[in-house]
This record gives C-alpha cells, structure tokens and sequence, in this order.
C-alpha cells in the first residue's frame, strides 16, 4: 500500500536511504546529471536540505551517535561525509577518496569503522557491458581482486 509520495524535482534515479528517528528525517541519495543527497521531512516530504554527493552512488548510511551521514560513490571514488548539525542544517565534514567502484557500504557502530568493497575489474569488449551506468563498467573481474577497505576517522 502506497501512503504517500513525494517529489523531488530535478533529482532523479532516488537510491539509497536511511532515517533519523530523532528528527524524522530521511535521508535518500540520488543518481543522475546531479547526485545529491536530499534530506526530507518525514512527515510531509519537503525537502529541508541537500547536498552534492559523487556519482555512481550505492548507499546511504546514518550514524546516530556522531550524526555523520555516510554516501559511498563508486564512479567517482569517493566516501562522502556529511555531518548533521540539526534537523535543517548539515555541512560536508569530509570527502575521502576510495577506490573505483568501491559503493557497497557498511558502518561498524562499535568502531565507527567504514568497510567498502570492490574488485579490479575490465570492460571485455566481446561481451555486453552496462554502457548506460558508466561508459566502461566492468563486465569481468579479475580472479583475486576482492578489496575490503576500511576508513577509520582519527
């Protein structure tokens, strides 16, 4: 059953999401021409705030405890970092670079450690590939190339 839906015009392609309980927010991450993360009212859709992400993004993780929202970005490398400030208002703390295609994401709350995934990869031109992702997504991996990585802030 559909409740209700709300608009998020110029954005397209919605992806990953996440809530704050404490201030009814959700968090969604889109794709496209203009990646954003595009913070909403829960209670009635408006948008109170956004925020340029990397491209390619995969998923959206909020930590409760520091307020950090976490959006990885696998075509651009990147694990963007934002800091909720208060329920309308949040600032960029950090945009660190990862590794291509490095977007399936997890947050380990004990540590506050970040894992990301990827594997080293090469579009095989015999092969279909997904163009319409990225012009060369990789439609083969390469045996032994599966990277964990680990962002652990200071």
């Amino acid at each position: 059953m559909i409740i209700s839906t709300w608009d998020i015009t110029g954005h397209v392609l919605p992806n990953g999401v996440a809530y704050d309980r404490n201030t009814d927010r959700v968090f969604v991450s889109t794709r496209g021409n203009n990646p954003a993360l595009l913070i909403l009212d829960a209670k009635t859709g408006a948008v109170v705030a956004e925020s340029t992400i990397g491209r390619g993004n995969d998923q959206v993780i909020f930590d409760p405890e520091s307020k950090k929202i976490y959006t990885s970005n696998g075509f651009d490398s990147t694990l963007v970092i934002i800091q909720q400030v208060d329920a309308n208002t949040y600032k960029l703390s950090e945009a660190a670079t990862t590794r291509p295609y490095a977007r399936t994401v997890a947050l380990y709350p004990n540590t506050k450690n970040i894992y990301l995934t990827t594997a080293e990869g090469t579009v095989d031109a015999s092969k279909k590939w997904k163009s319409e992702t990225a012009p060369f997504y990789p439609n083969t991996y390469f045996k032994d190339t599966f990277t964990l990585l680990t962002f652990s802030q200071q």
